[in-house]
């Protein structure tokens, strides 16, 4: 590229990253890699979060030989048994730690995903460039499907989803090609990692395939025959029962306040905006758009899934049965949202071509509902400004046949640069939550995503337009791509290691080191995993890092609907903790927003009765179960064992065996008085290991 493209005049600067972009859409392999860059930029690795931390201690069980076996997550069973993930991963934790594992694992199965992903997009749309538009958008943003925004395609932590969902795709590519053989291939892998996300891919192949081998008469009949005994199992309770299994009232109750996305009522309005938008954009993409019949067929075959997820999702909480509610009927829309985003971009490009004002109308108002859904009002009204100054801005430029006047395009570019301010609106919005971010590398995850996904995508298609043009393309960009992707990866990964350097963080690490010093003391001679209770701490703090099992965590309970027993038992244990936790959420700032979910959720676990502090009473009903270790602010008259900052830790062995004592002494209506003041120092002795220890990270 000449050296002097910097002093070109800003038309054909943009003349020339317009070509680019258009180069490095044709180029596959700059493509992929690229769009591991800007992955890595946007959407880094997490680590343990979410439900990362279930699937590790799965891992961790099945390498530690069921260690962690009686831990509330997985006393009861967990959905391990449905999945080869935990028996593929675990034999690379004990050379490499979980937490390497997962990340390597991770680079792994997102690489996969964005590989599946370029291959089916690019077999659907035809236009290279709007592919590459789709794709950077999914690599660059969460893609959310279903409801109250808890489940994500473009997930930054590692779960069998993310494999799952390549394998799928690939599937479709297949179907798209007519090779239905290859296609069922790939779904098998699919259904080994995890069945409920590849379930949805089988059932848009079963009705590709009987689409084209039978007649719509015959469809009807071998439709009619298969509701019929499906009816008769529902109607009649006893086989219902014996098909379906039984889930009474209480285990249906338990799953709905730990699974609310499960039960479709409580999707809120902007849910349903967005898979209206979604079925909206795919059938006027498959009416509109110049599509091959198999293509049609596949995005019939997507459109029928989602809609009969949605009827099954609507119906499984009303049946008194438990695989309706496990299977999820409601994830089936993930195709069709993941499908609706190059579809969208293609019918963009297609009104922007064409003159009819009806095809423009129409793609304007699908393109409001959609950003109606993924951005600020703000930011919507802004980005149609910004459409409509560029498509005036390219309507004049035809009729004066490039030759725009000076003023014209100073007026032009002024309103391009002031239509951009709106970009700051979430960050202002959300510059609480910014200050309080206790490290850079959280600052670098929290911001793309305030941003909103179009203005995302902006940045990133600049970014990378920008970043082809100064290396050329070739192999000088596909190795600076690479060594970009895997170094910030790296730098995420370790980033929480290396950023103690923040109060908070230092603070918690330094807590972390203590109690794990305590703890390997304490149980050195040990042949199990301590059982650990600490309100409102993250699983993998305990399960990971401190190598014990956890007593209760809200996320303990999300495996409920598999279980009934996880359900019972959770319910019961949350009532014993509830004081605890409310505690801590009012310590922590907790905002009460009765209509958020979230809000509605823990007031249904916990209560909601906030002035009450935890009681004597309440600790000694605790020191009463199958737990050994209490981790909490409160300090009981000095019966704990250490003090680590403002955290007091008890031993309920201790206390079981001598403050009962005590406490038969006095009358049982004294209760012991809660302070502030310490009587114990922290613990400096020399940490040892224990024995066993659980394999855990690196």
């Amino acid at each position: 590229m000449d050296n002097a493209a910097g002093h070109l005049p800003t038309s054909n600067r943009f003349k020339d990253l317009s070509k680019s972009f258009l180069k490095f859409s044709l180029n596959p392999w700059c493509l992929f890699l690229g769009l591991l860059l800007l992955n890595a930029i946007m959407r880094p690795y997490s680590d343990l979060i979410h439900d990362a931390r279930l699937y590790a201690v799965q891992v961790l069980n099945r390498a530690n030989f069921g260690l962690y076996g009686d831990d509330l997550y997985l006393k009861f069973g967990s959905q391990d048994r449905f999945s080869l993930f935990s028996k593929f991963v675990s034999p690379f934790v004990q050379p490499f730690g979980i937490r390497s594992t997962f990340f390597f694992f991770y680079l792994v199965s997102s690489s996969f995903l964005l590989f599946s992903a370029q291959r089916f997009v690019s077999r659907i749309v035809r236009w290279k460039s709007v592919a590459a538009l789709s794709l950077i958008y999914i690599a660059v943003n969460p893609v959310p499907f279903g409801g109250l925004d808890v489940f994500h395609l473009n997930e930054n932590f590692l779960t069998p989803r993310l494999a799952a969902i390549g394998f799928v795709l690939f599937a479709m590519t297949h179907l798209a090609h007519q090779q239905i053989g290859y296609s069922l291939l790939c779904l098998f892998p699919a259904f080994l990692l995890h069945p409920v996300m590849a379930f949805s891919g089988f059932l848009v192949w079963l009705y590709f395939t009987l689409t084209t081998f039978l007649s719509g008469r015959q469809i009807g009949l071998l439709f009619a025959a298969g509701l019929t005994p499906l009816l008769a199992i529902i109607l009649h309770p006893p086989w219902g029962d014996a098909v379906l299994g039984e889930m009474d009232a209480t285990w249906k109750q338990n799953v709905q306040v730990s699974n609310h996305y499960a039960f479709l009522q409580e999707w809120t309005l902007t849910d349903w905006i967005k898979i209206g938008t979604a079925f909206a954009i795919t059938l006027t993409s498959r009416n509109t758009l110049r599509l091959n019949e198999s293509t049609k067929r596949l995005l019939d075959g997507i459109v029928t899934v989602a809609t009969l997820g949605i009827i099954g999702g609507l119906i499984a909480p009303w049946l008194p049965y438990a695989l309706p509610l496990q299977g999820q009927p409601y994830r089936a829309l993930w195709l069709l949202q993941f499908i609706q985003i190059p579809l969208g971009a293609a019918l963009l490009r297609a009104a922007w071509t064409d003159s009819k004002p009806r095809a423009t109308s129409r793609v304007i108002l699908l393109g409001s509902c959609f950003a109606a859904g993924a951005m600020t009002l703000v930011q919507t009204l802004s980005s149609f400004s910004m459409l409509w100054v560029l498509r005036s801005r390219k309507q004049l430029a035809e009729k004066t046949n490039g030759n725009l006047p000076t003023n014209q395009r100073i007026l032009f570019f002024v309103a391009a640069v002031l239509l951009t301010i709106p970009l700051l609106a979430p960050l202002i919005a959300h510059w609480d939550q910014i200050k309080n971010v206790p490290s850079p590398i959280d600052l670098l995850r929290f911001v793309p995503p305030t941003l909103g996904p179009l203005y995302t995508l902006l940045a990133s298609v600049l970014m990378i337009t920008w970043m082809f043009w100064q290396t050329g393309g070739g192999r000088l960009f596909c190795t600076t791509a690479t060594v970009g992707c895997l170094s910030l990866q790296a730098l995420f990964f370790t980033g929480p290691q290396w950023a103690q350097s923040t109060h908070w963080v230092a603070r918690h690490e330094h807590h972390l080191t203590e109690l794990n010093g305590f703890l390997d003391q304490r149980f050195k001679d040990s042949d199990r995993l301590p059982t650990l209770y600490w309100p409102q701490i993250g699983l993998d703090d305990i399960w990971v890092t401190l190598g014990s099992k956890c007593f209760f965590s809200k996320q303990q309970t999300a495996g409920n609907m598999f279980n009934r027993g996880t359900a019972v038992e959770g319910q019961r244990r949350a009532t014993l903790v509830s004081p605890f936790e409310l505690a801590e959420l009012k310590r922590n700032g907790k905002t009460i927003n009765r209509n958020d979910w979230t809000t509605r959720s823990l007031f249904a676990l916990y209560g909601s009765d906030f002035d009450v502090e935890p009681s004597w009473h309440a600790l000694d009903e605790l020191c009463q179960e199958d737990v050994d270790i209490l981790v909490i602010r409160q300090n009981f008259d000095n019966l704990h064992s250490i003090q680590i900052g403002d955290l007091f830790i008890y031993e309920c062995e201790k206390i079981r065996d001598t403050v009962h004592q005590r406490v038969t002494n006095r009358s049982q209506h004294t209760t012991i008085p809660v302070t502030s003041q310490p009587s114990v120092t922290e613990s400096n002795q020399k940490k040892k290991t224990r024995s066993p220890h659980p394999v855990e990270s690196m």
